[in-house]
């Protein structure tokens, strides 16, 4: 068995049974053995994306009290080779990593920055970095404000997904360093904010400042196969229907209109999220935008049933935030299955209404 164990196929087998973040820290601490894959899989943030603080409380962080009265991180104890060589026993192992300003401890950038030394660069101490997960950062001042330059030095010619929060507060500048650093990226996902008083609001509806900077990033982004944002331009979502790889699209907020006649190929297609994030009624836009594709995709995740009648070959119909109670008659199934002669499921506030 101990033989067995040597095998690098059966080391990974036992570390992708670990589930959980602290299976995996117990099997590293338990085993001898399987120690170092189960610490490449705790610190490659596959499970977890890993969090910045979680790096800088391995490497002997130095606490000040700042002009706001607040503890922060001001350093991290990088002296001798020792040190340097104990933090990259750490960094080299990160695929995602999670940088959030809104962290349980503050860290200045300074101390961030003391993670690369004047003779390595962020690529040498983070080389299988490939994922990044970003949030607050709209918070442009206060107790550990971090400037646009840092986002932007983790963007990597190998990155290949970026997840950030929605924030009104993301420069210009952001957008347009990001194809220019980054042209492989595969997954970018513009998520909802968790706090609504950040959205600009306009006649009742929430604006979205970012859409024309992030449209334009978009368009230059040719390898895309995964996009989440509130809405895009025209020009952007003319270009994203022509891209040969992109198999979800969401859009959570759609409000431009399209222009009449518009046809979107989307020729690889397969599942388009419309569920909008302020739980209004599918709008016009929406509905025109669902009627302006020339190949539907297999799934359509959305709120409401109706305007899906005229898309005769869905094969998957989700509606996760159906709150009605479901009771269908014969009849609406025949008109269902009328409608959708493909139509392998049909899913309803998380149930499965049919076949």
């Amino acid at each position: 068995m101990h033989a067995a164990l040597q095998i690098a196929e059966i080391q990974q087998v036992f570390c992708s049974q670990m589930s959980t973040v602290k299976s995996l820290a117990a099997l590293a601490r338990t085993c001898k053995t399987l120690k170092e894959p189960a610490l490449d899989c705790l610190w490659s943030g596959d499970l977890e994306p890993i969090e910045l603080i979680c790096l800088i409380k391995v490497l002997k962080p130095v606490m000040e009290v700042n002009l706001w009265r607040t503890c922060v991180v001001a350093d991290v104890g990088l002296t001798t080779g020792d040190d340097w060589m104990h933090a990259m026993s750490y960094t080299t192992r990160v695929r995602v990593l999670h940088l959030s300003v809104l962290s349980e401890w503050r860290i200045t950038e300074h101390a961030i920055r003391r993670l690369w030394s004047s003779s390595s660069t962020i690529e040498q101490v983070f080389p299988k970095l490939r994922s990044l997960v970003v949030d607050g950062i709209n918070s442009t001042s206060g107790p550990a404000s971090w400037s646009l330059q840092l986002h932007c030095d983790f963007f990597f010619p190998n990155s290949s997904a970026l997840t950030l929060e929605f924030s009104e507060g993301v420069d210009p500048e952001f957008w347009r360093l990001l194809p220019e650093r980054s042209p492989r990226l595969k997954s970018l996902a513009v998520t909802p904010p968790r706090d609504t008083r950040y959205w600009i609001i306009s006649d009742g509806h929430p604006e979205y400042p970012m859409v024309t900077p992030l449209s334009r990033a978009v368009e230059q982004l040719r390898l895309l196969e995964y996009l989440k944002c509130p809405d895009l331009e025209n020009d952007a979502l003319l270009a994203v229907s022509q891209l040969p790889g992109l198999e979800y699209l969401s859009l959570w907020e759609k409000e431009i209109v399209l222009p009449y006649p518009t046809m979107l190929q989307f020729p690889a297609l397969r599942v388009l999220d419309l569920v909008q994030v302020n739980f209004r009624d599918l709008n016009d836009n929406a509905i025109d935008f669902l009627y302006s594709l020339e190949t539907i995709p297999e799934t359509v995740v959305m709120k409401t049933l109706t305007p899906l009648f005229r898309l005769h070959r869905l094969k998957e119909i989700n509606i996760p935030r159906w709150d009605c109670q479901v009771d269908f008659s014969d009849d609406d199934l025949a008109a269902m299955m009328t409608a959708w002669p493909g139509l392998e499921n049909l899913w309803l506030g998380g149930r499965l209404v049919c076949p």
